[in-house]
């Protein structure tokens, strides 16, 4: 997922076999860009945001103050940097997604996914698109476009909005999951102090020992999603911060091979523990 936006540009970027680049779509002076994939065999339409590369990104990055727009219908505050780069490529989006809606006839999922700042246009675009009718910004008539079911998948992800941007998405898309790589210090900012909160469903990945937290299945509340309400829990925040950055361990960890890494020691622990079920339901 992390690389599916640089197929394009990247020889070696690692790609779906049932999945077809439909389209290439970057914004010169935001420096965006994004792929549409189409997997007929899924029947679904990916649309994947390449992450942060350059200085350009990184002055975006930079833009924290929220800026009050209208996603999906919905009145949220977000991240003025990540608003900016995901409106200078949203009518193109729109534009071949809603064509591709047309040719599958409507049944295709329509599944944001992206790493760090990529993930982080993922959730905005999937709000948008979830409380959009696809033909809203097209040429093709509304009644031939319609609304479509959404998912989004990211890693890395950086706090978006504000709680009520967290709240639409969470709401208008129940298929919303947000990687996190054990101490990844992107995933902790901008900071709750600043208005910010997440959203989707943290799932939690320690390539240390491969094993997996899901927020809403596994127990507990999730530690990246809660607010801070004390200046103990503050103090706490900062502790963690300063000690995964200075340690070099919260910025390693962010890196979309790490990711790799830790989802593959995911999977290997998940295999080994199924296991002794398929062996025991191979004997009865």
């Amino acid at each position: 997922l992390a690389l599916l936006a640089a197929a394009e540009q990247a020889p070696d970027a690692p790609q779906i076999a049932s999945a077809e680049l439909i389209c290439h779509i970057e914004d010169l002076k935001t420096d965006t860009q994004a792929n549409v994939l189409l997997d007929a065999s899924r029947k679904e339409i990916i649309v994947a945001f390449r992450g942060s590369t350059n200085l350009n990104d990184a002055v975006y990055d930079a833009m924290i103050l929220q800026s009050s727009v209208t996603i999906g219908g919905k009145d949220v505050a977000v991240h003025t940097g990540f608003w900016k780069q995901y409106a200078s490529v949203k009518h193109a989006i729109f534009e071949v997604v809603q064509n591709l809606q047309v040719q599958t006839k409507g049944h295709a999922t329509v599944v944001f996914v992206g790493h760090s700042l990529g993930g982080a246009l993922a959730q905005i675009a999937a709000l948008d698109f979830a409380g959009s009718t696809v033909a809203a910004l097209g040429s093709v008539p509304a009644a031939a476009a319609p609304r479509p079911s959404v998912a989004c998948y990211t890693l890395g992800t950086p706090r978006v909005g504000d709680a009520r941007f967290a709240r639409a998405h969470d709401a208008a898309i129940p298929d919303s999951f947000r990687i996190v790589n054990s101490e990844d210090i992107v995933t902790r900012l901008p900071g709750c102090i600043l208005n910010y909160c997440h959203a989707g469903k943290s799932v939690l990945c320690d390539k240390k020992d491969g094993s997996m937290w899901v927020e809403g299945e596994s127990k507990g509340d999730c530690p990246l999603r809660s607010l801070i309400r004390t200046w103990k829990d503050e103090l706490l925040h900062e502790w963690q911060f300063w000690r995964s950055l200075v340690c070099f361990n919260g910025i390693q960890e962010h890196f979309d091979v790490s990711y790799f890494e830790a989802l593959k020691m995911v999977v290997v622990n998940v295999l080994e523990e199924l296991d002794p079920v398929v062996e025991e339901k191979a004997a009865a």
